[in-house]
């Protein structure tokens, strides 16, 4: 299915669909770009999300899709409340820092015999 012909099927011109499109890092040169299902499926269900939240029109759904997808993806930082605390450093690394050498379960092999000739 080619770009202009998903955008006679929406209701909207060619070129917004192009734009769309390339937010959404999809590679589009112009409206006669062939398009493979998986494309069409996600903007179909970005567009059907749109009107979930309550854009009425497709045009303004789609106005909605493209400031979305403009603005990037999202990131989240963590909350004071989820860090680490000081106090909870395990042992080995308290040890590791005072410069005595500590063990590593994951550091011994499956072999006793190489175990004792490490220590």
């Amino acid at each position: 299915m080619r770009v202009y012909e998903v955008a006679k099927e929406l209701n909207v011109s060619s070129e917004a669909l192009v734009h769309l499109l390339r937010e959404m890092d999809i590679p589009v040169r112009s409206h006669m770009t062939p398009l493979p299902d998986e494309h069409v499926a996600r903007l179909r269900a970005r567009l059907e999300r749109e009107r979930r939240h309550g854009h009425q029109s497709t045009e303004e759904a789609l106005e909605a899709v493209i400031g979305e997808a403009a603005a990037g993806p999202r990131r989240r930082r963590r909350r004071r409340e989820d860090l680490p605390e000081a106090a909870e450093v395990p042992e080995a690394e308290e040890q590791e820092a005072a410069g005595s050498p500590v063990l590593a379960e994951s550091d011994s092999s499956a072999s006793p015999m190489a175990d004792a000739a490490e220590a």
